[in-house]
């Protein structure tokens, strides 16, 4: 049996406090529930195996344990993209159907997944579209992360880092309430970091967001913790 921990996030404040939010958020809780939860791959054995978890959002969390222990596999069923085989979950007190996790959860994969034969704006603009976005905004937000010499490429073009900074500007456009991130951090530089940082935490505000990260970053600190067991 192997341990995971929800550790509770939040930004760093500067020496200026030029990066300081307001600390308050939206007033609609967020009760994500995980109850002896089991789930595995086509043709093995179980990944996940009586797994319980409680997230209380809004808030930002990390999940935390040692490599291999299902950590990426939990985000695919939280998802919808991998089948249950014991166990349930729910959002706000109501089963998370399949339905209902293509509404309320947003999986942002490591592997970022842009349109191939897309530019770069135009991949932004259709996430915008596809969640509502103004796109206006989505553009701003292209640009601040360094986006703006390569709106005309396609991802094929692209650098690791650059690609990966396209695919965060694009699945961030998500307005569904539970977010989950698997290592967004990668191939980002100190800069990029620290607007994601920024924007996680400002979306976390009224959302649930969780991360897995095995380095977090020095623009983030933890604020509180829990166990549960898998």
């Amino acid at each position: 049996m192997c341990r995971m921990t929800i550790r509770r996030l939040d930004a760093v404040p500067s020496d200026d406090g030029n990066n300081q939010m307001p600390n308050v958020q939206d007033t609609t809780s967020i009760e994500l529930d995980i109850r002896r939860l089991s789930a595995g791959y086509r043709g093995r054995g179980n990944v996940l195996d009586d797994i319980s978890l409680h997230f209380t959002g809004p808030g930002l969390y990390r999940l935390d344990a040692p490599n291999g222990t299902g950590k990426s596999t939990l985000f695919e069923v939280l998802s919808g993209f991998l089948p249950v085989r014991g166990g349930d979950m729910s959002l706000n007190g109501a089963p998370l159907t399949p339905a209902r996790q293509l509404q309320h959860v947003t999986l942002v994969r490591t592997q970022p997944q842009l349109v191939p034969y897309m530019t770069v704006r135009d991949n932004v603009l259709l996430c915008a579209s596809r969640f509502g976005s103004d796109l206006s905004a989505a553009l701003g937000r292209a640009r601040e992360f360094g986006l703006a010499p390569h709106m005309r490429k396609i991802p094929s073009e692209l650098s690791t880092g650059t690609l990966r900074k396209a695919w965060l500007v694009c699945a961030l456009q998500s307005d569904r309430p539970v977010l989950l991130l698997d290592e967004p951090f990668d191939g980002l530089d100190a800069e990029a970091s620290d607007l994601l940082i920024d924007w996680m935490t400002s979306l976390s505000r009224n959302r649930l967001v969780i991360l897995i990260t095995h380095i977090v970053p020095q623009g983030l600190r933890t604020v509180g913790a829990g166990d549960a067991h898998a």
